[in-house]
């Protein structure tokens, strides 16, 4: 590997490392909604939150170690896309129990050396920086850290532009030998 190639993966590197720290800075930052108190559900079923508006419904369901339907993120759905590093990173909050959650969906076309976010269904895997990991794929983290194994199932993106994107999962979601199966369709908009 030559000193420039060394640099360009170090900077990537660095530049996935800022965004997933922003992200976990902006859920924090969120914290609880106000207004009517929520039900909880089960320790072992997901739940998304009461309303949002159209432009950011899902419609995820989730069946296996940890069931349930998620129609709204807890906060807003907001996806973001770096130019710099073609990228779309699509963090969804919901709860399980009283523990707030995060599915994460991150498309890094960069890493197949695009020049810009691509529609298309894509072969979702292990996400990292190995020479073999996948650059598609999703977490579940708050409830454990639940990623997508290699093969992890297909993820679509449908829909991208200035207002947002959008797109399906058909995933599995793995923490040692239990699974989680999560297949519907996300949305998310730029702020």
């Amino acid at each position: 590997m030559t000193a420039l190639q060394m640099i360009v993966r170090n900077v990537r590197t660095t530049r996935l490392i800022i965004e997933m720290i922003c992200v976990l800075a902006l859920v924090a930052a969120c914290g609880p909604g106000t207004g009517a108190a929520q039900p909880r559900p089960s320790p072992d079923q997901i739940a998304g939150g009461d309303s949002c508006p159209a432009v950011e419904s899902q419609d995820l369901t989730f069946s296996g170690a940890l069931t349930g339907h998620v129609a709204c993120s807890t906060s807003t759905a907001s996806c973001s896309t770096s130019p710099a590093l073609p990228s779309l990173t699509v963090p969804l909050n919901a709860r399980i129990g009283s523990n707030a959650v995060q599915l994460f969906i991150a498309f890094r076309f960069f890493r197949d050396n695009l020049t810009h976010d691509r529609l298309g269904t894509y072969a979702a895997g292990k996400l990292g920086e190995e020479h073999d990991s996948s650059n598609y794929g999703a977490s579940l983290d708050g409830f454990g850290h639940w990623e997508t194994p290699t093969p992890g199932g297909s993820m679509t993106l449908s829909t991208d532009d200035a207002k947002g994107a959008s797109g399906t999962l058909d995933i599995k979601l793995a923490l040692g030998a239990e699974t989680i199966a999560v297949a519907g369709s996300w949305r998310c908009v730029r702020p």
